[in-house]
């Protein structure tokens, strides 16, 4: 079937009474037809008919902008589906070869604020590592702060503080501590996110995200 036909074909595509089959006509019209034309032309009933006719591994390589106005609990579930058909790639990082926004993403058991300060940790087997670790720490954090507004060596014992950071090294231990911005005095207010401030950027990395294993 032509794409123009198949598209014309929509305007009696509520009459179908099978789900599946819907899903079926879709993802024929999606081999042919530009993702956005399709999207324009299916209402979200629609789409979620296609998404239910879909295996795994389809899901996995359709665009997120197909998905993107469903309800949310809809959303969950078909990106549950997508990561289950997302190829598994090892990335994970030994602590000799963390980078400082490394620890800052994941160097945590449970993000709390204590004092005022997140607190990220970094453990090494050896002294000689911990310093050496310390020493790439102090020199990341001064292309983003400048330098230190107090530096303390010891020996076996370092800290670095710059406004809001400290980096901390003792014995066979990293701590970096991390002021706490406290965003949920904007964060959670309707104000802040009822004009969408994050569709452009939604809608660019969808059509691209798809094509790329993480």
């Amino acid at each position: 079937m032509a794409k123009g036909n198949r598209l014309r074909g929509l305007e009696g595509f509520n009459e179908i009474s099978s789900t599946l089959r819907q899903g079926d006509l879709i993802k024929e019209l999606l081999i042919d037809a530009p993702i956005a034309e399709v999207v324009a032309m299916l209402t979200p009933e629609q789409r979620y008919a296609a998404l239910l006719a879909m295996s795994d591994e389809e899901l996995h390589h359709l665009p997120n902008v197909f998905i993107h106005s469903l309800p949310s609990n809809i959303r969950t579930e078909i990106e549950r589906r997508r990561e289950l058909a997302t190829p598994r790639v090892d990335t994970t990082v030994a602590p000799s070869e963390a980078t400082l926004i490394d620890v800052l993403i994941d160097g945590f058991e449970k993000n709390e604020v204590s004092n005022g300060w997140h607190v990220r940790q970094l453990p090494l087997r050896d002294e000689e590592t911990a310093s050496e670790k310390f020493a790439q720490f102090v020199s990341e954090a001064r292309s983003w702060k400048g330098p230190p507004e107090e530096l303390i060596d010891e020996g076996h014992r370092r800290r670095a503080h710059w406004h809001r950071l400290e980096i901390i090294q003792a014995g066979l231990g990293l701590m970096i501590r991390v002021r706490a911005p406290r965003f949920g005095e904007w964060w959670h207010k309707d104000e802040t996110w009822s004009w969408e401030p994050m569709n452009e950027v939604d809608k660019w990395l969808s059509l691209t995200d798809h094509a790329h294993v993480p």
